[in-house]
């Protein structure tokens, strides 16, 4: 009856009885679930003491004679009232009240400033204010003075102080010696027989503060946004902060400057390669050219280097930059190369200083005579030199070449064309 009654009722059960309750409701129907009396359950004898000659005569074997019968016969008994037993298993009602406040400290008043420059200059003009409505004191008007300011500096260190909590100073006692001066903590370091400063030697404590915040932001930018060590070691010279290197590290990450500037770059995916770099043709079938020079020669005259490339590399040699001096020196890599169906090259306006020579070439004229041969000219887009990189790279090589071959000597146009040939 008690486990009948844990499966009927609907109640907030202990754990155990709760979870094994839930998983009979989710797989059976409860209304399948009955109570079979003590004295006709044959399920008793698993739990009882029985002698093996009784339970060869018992109903272990065939059940209680009932269910011989049909379903409408059998007895029917509800559950109508919960035995006490049942209860011992219903979960326990705790009602607790908890009270919280928020208790909001002095020193969070200052999280309003967000530059430290500003919060001694309020505190001097508060205690200023106090001086003044006092019956006998003289009234001060003017600007604040440097002796207003280093009080309302003091002012502030007692603050930051007295909200130090005691159990977090306790902590320090064994290794720092502590003493009091003028009411401000301070620290007795191992260099009070040098001849340094007084702040230096016996540094004011500056406990985790709202202030120190501002404090440590504002030598930060005072010393054009340095790091953690400089600026922990200007703040050194006058204070001893605990844990000063995670304390400073953990206030500079929020200077929004060094924030930006130091930030991450963006890692884009690599663009696929055009179809003219990945498809199988002959050699110089899709060829890159490029100008480059001048290259001084002999007798105050000079050449330009006509470079052509795919994975292979042909250079020629012209003696100016007109349309004729470049239609021949492709006519020449035509007849040795063989003619390509397509070339790429820039127009020109890629290099500034480069610029007004190139504009001599006739482009158009050169794109005519080439369409009528069939052959597709391709020009990179202005101001983008990375479209021709490749050939880009290929003439910074040569010219690294003739640098260390040449020096500063100066050759022929013969010997130049030699040259070119050798590092071709």
């Amino acid at each position: 009856m008690v486990v009948l009654s844990w499966i009927k009722k609907k109640e907030p059960w202990n754990t155990f009885v709760g979870n094994r309750v839930k998983e009979i409701r989710d797989l059976t129907n409860i209304d399948d679930w009955r109570h079979v009396p003590g004295e006709v359950n044959p399920a008793d004898l698993a739990t009882r003491c029985c002698d093996w000659s009784d339970l060869l005569q018992s109903k272990w074997w065939e059940g209680p004679g009932w269910l011989y019968n049909d379903e409408e016969s059998w007895p029917c008994s509800e559950v109508s009232e919960t035995p006490d037993e049942a209860f011992l298993e219903r979960r326990k009602t705790v009602v607790t009240n908890l009270a919280t406040g928020n208790e909001v400290r002095f020193g969070d008043r200052f999280l309003y400033f967000s530059s430290y420059k500003k919060i001694p200059r309020m505190t001097a003009y508060v205690l200023r204010f106090c001086n003044n409505i006092k019956r006998n004191s003289p009234k001060l008007i003017n600007s604040l003075s440097c002796e207003e300011i280093q009080k309302a500096e003091e002012t502030l260190i007692k603050i930051m102080q007295s909200e130090w909590p005691s159990e977090i100073r306790e902590k320090y006692k064994d290794t720092i010696q502590f003493f009091e001066e003028n009411g401000i903590l301070k620290v007795q370091t191992r260099l009070i027989l040098s001849q340094d400063p007084e702040d230096f030697t016996y540094p004011t404590v500056l406990p985790d503060h709202p202030i120190l915040e501002r404090l440590v932001l504002h030598t930060h930018r005072s010393l054009m946004h340095a790091g953690v060590l400089t600026t922990l070691a200007e703040l050194r010279e006058k204070f001893w902060i605990p844990k000063g290197r995670r304390v400073v590290k953990a206030i500079l990450r929020q200077c929004i400057k060094c924030k930006r500037l130091t930030a991450g770059k963006v890692n884009l995916d690599p663009a696929p390669l055009p179809p003219d770099r990945i498809h199988r043709v002959a050699a110089f079938q899709i060829t890159g050219a490029d100008l480059a020079g001048p290259l001084s020669l002999r007798g105050g005259s000079k050449a330009w280097m006509v470079l052509f490339t795919c994975a292979a590399v042909h250079l020629e040699l012209v003696s100016s930059l007109s349309t004729e001096s470049f239609m021949q020196a492709l006519r020449r890599f035509w007849a040795r190369r063989g003619r390509g169906s397509t070339l790429y090259t820039d127009n020109g306006t890629n290099f500034v200083a480069a610029a007004n020579a190139l504009k001599s070439l006739d482009w158009d004229f050169i794109q005519a005579e080439c369409s009528l041969m069939k052959i597709k000219w391709l020009f990179s887009p202005p101001s983008a030199p990375w479209y021709g990189g490749f050939g880009e790279r290929m003439v910074r090589s040569i010219k690294e070449l003739l640098r260390k071959c040449l020096g500063k000597a100066c050759v022929t146009y013969e010997e130049m064309l030699t040259l070119l040939s050798d590092c071709e």
